[in-house]
């Protein structure tokens, strides 16, 4: 995939969200289609592409599940599509993408009509989100561990469910059902029960404490102290495997020299983190839904994680559960802002073109 076609059609489809009164939903469907052939089309020196793609082409039937160390419903779920397909490779990772597409797409539809009231109509949220969150997390997450970025699109699902004011019986129980179905997915999504508990009981926090937080991540991450946190978590995370080992979850330890690897350079992806953290401190709390603080207190505590954890490369498999959340607040941010639209449409197009040099770093390196 050439960058220069790539960032163009971003900018398009963000230029595009900010053509007033264009709330046509074809325009999404559009956006949606084209990402999910982009991910498609993606060769194997795409990171762990190649491993998917001989895994999709050598799975044969449910008795070939036990020689994988993917997830049950994962399996299950390439298995149902590979007989639809015919064992076409390509349509896998397009449908994939166009799926988790969907549910995000319907997770941010369900979001917006909670915040309707403060919709500004030059803007198109739902196109806006999903061209922000395609720009970094939404390529990461189903171009590379698309069966993480199966359990992150149920994840924003279930969050979708908690955002209402009075949580209904059968709201509950979707979600519960909704974060369960993700553990067969992905066994980092254990930590979605964690996320789900904070956000529903943490109380709002003034504007001051939110940017005192901010503050104090910025001084550990940058003074480097969390240099120091790795002897400390190499030690626990040593413990840890022994607990599990003989257990379901002992597949963990295959990952020791990953979790541990130390990376000595400032991120340059925690580094927009709290940029993006700062940003969204500049809306009017007073005219803020209390569903933007379920969203700004679990990325603060992301913050709070990544300014300790943010050298331990394979931490972002955790710290992303709390970070992905950027994109809504991006979507609320827009909607809210009193900052002339002209300069809106540049930070926004900035933030866009950062995200896809990041990504690009990934499979570049």
């Amino acid at each position: 995939m050439n960058i220069i076609i790539i960032i163009i059609f971003f900018i398009l489809f963000l230029s595009w969200s900010f053509i007033k009164n264009n709330h046509n939903k074809t325009t999404i469907f559009l956006f949606i289609i084209a990402i999910s052939f982009l991910t498609s089309i993606r060769n194997d020196s795409v990171p762990d592409t190649k491993n998917y793609r001989e895994y999709y082409n050598a799975l044969e039937g449910i008795e070939s599940f036990i020689f994988y160390t993917f997830e049950l419903g994962f399996q299950c779920y390439s298995y149902i599509l590979k007989i639809i397909l015919k064992g076409n490779d390509k349509l896998y990772f397009f449908c994939i993408t166009f799926m988790n597409s969907i549910l995000i797409f319907d997770a941010l539809k369900r979001i917006q009509q909670l915040i309707k009231s403060n919709t500004n109509s030059a803007i198109n949220p739902l196109l806006y989100g999903l061209v922000f969150l395609f720009s970094y997390y939404g390529l990461f997450y189903n171009a590379i561990t698309i069966r993480a970025g199966i359990a992150m699109a149920l994840y924003i699902q279930a969050f979708s469910f908690l955002c209402k004011d009075d949580l209904a019986t059968s709201d509950k129980i979707k979600i519960f059902i909704i974060c369960f179905l993700a553990y067969f997915f992905h066994k980092s999504s254990v930590i979605f029960w964690m996320i789900l508990f904070l956000a529903h009981f943490m109380p709002r926090l003034s504007k001051r404490t939110y940017l005192l937080i901010i503050l104090f991540s910025c001084l550990i991450f940058f003074s480097r102290v969390n240099i120091l946190v790795l002897n400390v978590f190499n030690s626990f995370f040593e413990k840890i495997i022994n607990i599990l080992s003989n257990s379901n979850l002992d597949t963990i330890s295959l990952y020791r020299e990953t979790i541990t690897e130390e990376e000595t350079k400032l991120s340059f992806k925690f580094m927009f983190q709290l940029f993006s953290g700062f940003l969204f401190l500049s809306v009017r709390f007073i005219s803020m839904p209390k569903m933007y603080f379920y969203f700004l207190n679990i990325y603060y505590i992301g913050l709070v994680l990544g300014a300790f954890l943010a050298p331990i490369t394979m931490m972002y498999r955790v710290l992303d559960y709390f970070l992905i959340l950027t994109f809504i607040l991006y979507m609320f941010w827009v909607q809210s802002t009193k900052l002339p639209f002209r300069l809106v449409f540049i930070i926004s197009s900035g933030a866009i073109l950062y995200q896809l040099i990041l990504f690009y770093r990934v499979i570049i390196p």
